[in-house]
């Protein structure tokens, strides 16, 4: 059941589901969403507002898909060899175009997300290069998309920008959009959720 449920979770990326989320053929990535929805764990959106909008190619997302292809490949193997060697060849053009794609040449660690560049032009990424710790996950995962050549920038920047004693920080606090107190009302507490707070749960990905 388990090795249908994922095999059956990789047919549905594929083909395409609600808001948007899918495959994008042209380089083996998942995008998903837009600028009027919260798809990933930066999700607050109250009164219509998108806090953390982050749609079209997430870091962390990807990380997370060749990973997941490159383990499903690994569960496979034995039984099913061609859909073995199906799997990791996916995984390996979406870590191909990961490499490509996400990693920036200043040096300091790799984009959050593309996003479409809002020309209508289908395929017009725009990287955004936001300092966030969505981007340790191409380092932790057991087959991350990163090659080991830039996985030091992203551990370095991370320590530079993010760490704390009890946690790391949702964003750098050099970015125009950080909030560094979590308090006041709704509004003021849901703009500082994921733009500056604190969570000790990405301690994991980061050690």
């Amino acid at each position: 059941p388990l090795l249908r449920a994922a095999r059956e979770i990789v047919q549905g990326y594929e083909a395409g589901t609600r808001f948007g989320i899918c495959v994008d053929a042209a380089d083996g990535l998942v995008k998903a969403g837009d600028a009027n929805t919260q798809l990933t764990w930066m999700d607050a959106l109250r009164n219509g507002i998108a806090f953390t909008p982050r749609y079209g190619k997430c870091v962390e997302i990807n990380a997370l898909w060749c990973n997941g292809l490159r383990s499903l490949a690994d569960l496979v193997e034995f039984d099913d060899p061609p859909l073995s060697a199906e799997l990791r060849g996916k995984s390996d053009r979406a870590a191909k175009s990961f490499n490509e794609s996400f990693v920036r040449p200043d040096g300091l660690g790799l984009y959050d997300r593309l996003q479409p560049d809002g020309s209508g032009v289908a395929g017009q990424w725009v990287p955004i290069a936001e300092i966030r710790p969505n981007q340790l996950f191409a380092t932790s995962l057991r087959h991350g998309p990163l090659e080991a050549r830039h996985q030091r920038a992203v551990v370095d920047v991370c320590r530079q920008h993010l760490l704390t004693p009890v946690g790391m920080r949702t964003l750098a606090a050099e970015d125009a959009s950080y909030r560094g107190r979590f308090k006041g009302d709704m509004m003021q507490r849901d703009a500082a959720y994921h733009n500056g707070t604190v969570w000790p749960w990405l301690i994991g990905p980061y050690c």
